[in-house]
Parts: C-alpha cells; structure tokens; sequence
C-alpha cells in the first residue's frame, strides 16, 4: 500500500513537472488597446540596412522579438541588428516598449538604444504604424508596414533645411509566431 501511494506520489510529481514548463511558456492575453499591434508579436528576421555615424550605409541582419508583457498591456520589443548574417558581431541593439495612454488617448514607443532614450508617438494606420520623434531640431520618422507577411519599415530624418535623408530599412519575415 505504502509503495502504491509513494507511486502515486511520483507520477504526480513527474506530471507537474512536465506541464509547468508548458504553462510558463503560454502566451499571455493582448489587452483589447493593443489589438491594433497584435500582428507583431513573434520573431522576425531578415535584411536591413542603416546609416552608420559616418554617414555609409551598412547593410546587416535585423531580428526583432516582440512580446507582450504586463497581461498584455505592453510589447516588449527587443531589436538587434548583425554584421555578415545571423551569427556575426551585433552592430545595433534597441529595447522599445510600446504602450497605450488612455488619459492622452495616444500610443507610445519608449525606445533604448547606447545609454539614450526616447518616447515617440505611435499612430496606427491601414497595414501597420507610422512612429516619429524629434532630436536636435531633427525630425525623425518610420514608416512600418506589414505586407505580404513581411515587416517592412523605413526611415528618414528631416533636416531643419528641409532636406529628408533615409536612415534605416527593414525587410523582415516571420521565423516564429512564439515571443
């Protein structure tokens, strides 16, 4: 009896052990507010390029990991950008965390990048997100788009003379719908 009951013991032990894991990893629930970004959530991944300090464009290999956060009511998104494809020397890093503010009534992407930080508006539109920022009397703007099952996004800064320069550009697909 008592070596039944120890069995017992163990298989429930065993089975909790291997259902925990599957738990921790379920996605959590996207608050209603950001429906609209859904379509991010997953892993991407594919070319990119962007303009160095110098002024050269260095072409790299973009990821992005986008994950909901905090019951849903943000997205974590972790950029990293590579020299010579997936495996080579990270070349750009990012966090951005984009949120809802229901008193301004107005998304926002807080982004991290090299000790700076940002808080750019978010304006959603048919087949994506137009976001921007102003630097230094700069304007700086990204156009983001889902297309064909490709993110898609590109970048410009508008000069104080007017003149508008493209900074970055995405072509990414889909690897994974998991965070």
């Amino acid at each position: 009896m008592e070596s039944r009951t120890l069995l017992a013991m163990r298989s429930l032990l065993l089975l909790t052990l291997l259902i925990l894991p599957l738990l921790a990893y379920a996605q959590p629930e996207m608050d209603e507010t950001l429906e609209p970004f859904a379509f991010l959530v997953g892993q991407w991944a594919g070319p990119a390029w962007h303009m160095t300090p110098s002024g050269e464009r260095q072409s790299i290999y973009q990821t992005e990991h986008v994950q909901p956060m905090l019951s849903g009511t943000i997205l974590l998104i972790e950029g990293t950008g590579r020299e010579d494809g997936p495996e080579g020397g990270i070349v750009f890093q990012a966090l951005g965390i984009l949120s809802y503010d229901e008193a301004m009534d107005q998304y926002y992407l807080d982004a991290f990048r090299d000790g700076r930080h940002i808080r750019a508006e978010v304006d959603p539109v048919e087949g994506g997100f137009d976001w921007g920022f102003e630097v230094e009397g700069r304007q700086i703007r990204y156009a983001m788009r889902l297309a064909d099952g490709r993110w898609t996004e590109n970048g410009h800064v508008t000069l104080p003379d007017g003149r508008a320069l493209p900074i970055v550009g995405l072509d990414l697909e889909r690897v994974s719908d998991e965070p």
